[in-house]
C-alpha cells in the first residue's frame, strides 16, 4: 500500500525533512493528519505507513505538484492543438 500526502502544509500533513520533494521513509516528517491517516489504516490492516524501514508514505510538495500539472495542461494543450478537426 502506498499513500500519498500533498497540500495543506506541514502543519497538517507534514513536510520534507529534506527540501526535496517528493520524499519517503525518514525523510517524510508527517503531521498529525497523516498520524490520524496512518491511525486509520493501521486499525483496519494493522499495518502502520511509518514503520520503520517502510517506504508506504510519500509526500510531494504542493508546489512541485503545481508545476508538474502546468506541464500536464501545456502537453495536453499542445496535443489537442495539434490534432485535425473532427469531421
Amino acid at each position: 500500500m502506498i499513500v500519498i500526502f500533498s497540500g495543506e502544509g506541514p502543519s497538517a500533513l507534514g513536510k520534507s525533512a529534506t527540501d526535496i520533494s517528493p520524499c519517503c521513509g525518514a525523510d517524510f516528517i508527517p503531521g498529525p493528519m497523516a498520524a490520524l491517516v496512518d491511525n486509520a489504516i493501521e486499525a483496519q490492516f494493522d499495518y502502520s505507513l511509518f514503520a520503520p524501514g517502510m517506504v508506504s508514505a510519500w509526500f510531494i510538495a504542493e508546489t512541485v505538484l503545481a508545476q508538474r500539472n502546468d506541464l500536464n495542461v501545456a502537453l495536453t494543450n499542445l496535443k489537442t492543438a495539434q490534432q485535425p478537426a473532427s469531421k
